[in-house]
C-alpha cells in the first residue's frame, strides 16, 4: 500500500519511512500541505475524473455550510434548556 506522509520535520520522515517499509508499505514523502494536496488531487483525478476548484462556491455555502451552522446553533440552544 502507498501511504502519503506529510512532515516538515527533518528527522521524522526517515523514521516514518522505515516503520512503513517494515510493515510492507511504500511511503510517498512530502514536506508541505500544498504538495500533499497536489498529489491527492492528481490521484483522485486519475481514478475518478474528479476536479477540484480549491474554492467554496455559493451553492456549497447554501447547501452545505449554512445548514451545518444552523444545526450547531440549534444544538447550542437545546443544551442551554
Amino acid at each position: 500500500m502507498k501511504i502519503l506522509a506529510v512532515e516538515d520535520d527533518a528527522v521524522a520522515p526517515a523514521v516514518l519511512r522505515q516503520a512503513l517499509q517494515k510493515l510492507g508499505h511504500d511511503a510517498i514523502e512530502v514536506t508541505d500541505g500544498w504538495e500533499a494536496w497536489t498529489i491527492t488531487e492528481s490521484y483522485l483525478n486519475e481514478r475518478t475524473g474528479s476536479e477540484f476548484s480549491h474554492s467554496v462556491g455559493s451553492d456549497c455555502i447554501v447547501l452545505v455550510v449554512q445548514p451545518q451552522l444552523e444545526k450547531l446553533k440549534a444544538e447550542r440552544v437545546i443544551k442551554k434548556l
